[in-house]
């Protein structure tokens, strides 16, 4: 099936893309702000302004995680890649593959013929 950029206009894909921001903003929970028709109280503010205040400081430390996360897997890369270097394989088989047998006398590389 081919992709839906292909098969849909621009307009159209425009259209989609509003209305479902539209459809998620329904979904997300109003906020609460004071109003003249005696809407939220102050403790209630109060709490909303805590609770987004905690929420950008666990968004900020799930980005500061990510990012130590990947510069930690970004050195364990690089210290593999090091290692590589230093310890390459050595393509050209040993004596005792090269004569068939192999080192560990496992009795896997025999050959019976008959």
């Amino acid at each position: 099936m081919a992709p839906l950029d292909a098969v849909m206009p621009e307009d159209l894909r425009a259209e989609h893309t509003r209305n479902t921001v539209e459809y998620m903003k329904n979904l997300a929970p109003p906020r609460i702000t004071t109003r003249a028709d005696g809407g939220a109280s102050k403790t209630q503010m109060e709490a909303a302004r805590w609770r987004e205040e905690a929420a950008a400081k666990d968004d900020a430390t799930r980005a500061r995680d990510a990012l130590k996360e990947d510069e930690t897997a970004r050195l364990e890369r690089e210290r593999l890649a090091s290692a590589w270097r230093v310890f390459k394989y050595d393509t050209q088989p040993s004596g005792a593959e090269d004569r068939g047998g192999a080192a560990s006398g496992d009795g896997d590389d025999v050959m019976i013929s008959g």
